[in-house]
């Protein structure tokens, strides 16, 4: 969705090119996942409404934890863009939009594929009774990956007015000052987010609003 906001958002579509880029990625997203999705379900088998039932007694709970996290993290989200728009305009919160679903797909690409692999290793480990040396390994190694990765971007979100400025254009260059004040937010994000998912694994929903606190 960033790749494809950040293609159109610069061609002659403008602002248009914005959305139009953040339907089509969620479009294609979609579509990607259709396929699999599909391939999944069909070698399910219905479960009976006793069985439903048990499930929604045992997990019931999980949406009080869970929703006050996520109304958090929404918040957070868009009160950043809301407040440059009141105080300096319109222009502020495209350029810090701009900067921000920039950033967003790397990131993403990155946080995902460390969340994915982490969370096969500690689902194992926990259907094997808790072997926690294993888990605690694996958490040292990508947390070190991450700090590693870590110190290219950080030199890249510094210069990061002149790379836009020379991608994008001189108009683009108070999108990229916007990015590197950013810094800290890309960095713990890029540290932390990959984890997230660990909480659902361990059982330890009640974690959640503390986690996005």
């Amino acid at each position: 969705t960033g790749g494809a906001q950040a293609l159109l958002g610069t061609s002659s579509l403008g602002a248009a090119g914005l959305v139009l880029g953040h339907i089509g990625g969620l479009t294609i997203c979609c579509l990607l996942l259709a396929g699999p999705l599909h391939r999944t379900l069909a070698g399910t088998h219905p479960r009976s409404l006793a069985a439903l039932a048990a499930t929604a007694r045992r997990f019931g709970h999980f949406p009080a934890y869970v929703v006050p996290g996520q109304g958090i993290n929404a918040v957070c989200l868009q009160v950043t863009p809301a407040a440059l728009v009141g105080i300096f305009g319109a222009t502020s919160g495209g350029l810090y939009s701009f900067a921000f679903q920039l950033i967003g797909a790397p990131l993403s690409v990155v946080t995902q594929a460390v969340s994915q692999t982490m969370l096969v290793i500690v689902s194992h480990a926990h259907r094997q009774g808790g072997q926690m040396d294993q888990v605690n390994g694996a958490l040292r190694k990508a947390l070190l990956s991450l700090i590693l990765l870590a110190i290219p971007a950080l030199v890249a979100l510094m210069v990061a007015p002149s790379l836009f400025a020379l991608v994008f254009g001189e108009a683009w260059r108070e999108s990229g000052e916007l990015l590197r004040l950013m810094i800290p937010m890309v960095l713990a994000q890029l540290l932390i987010t990959p984890f997230h998912g660990l909480i659902d694994v361990l059982g330890r929903q009640d974690m959640h609003a503390r986690r996005e606190i």
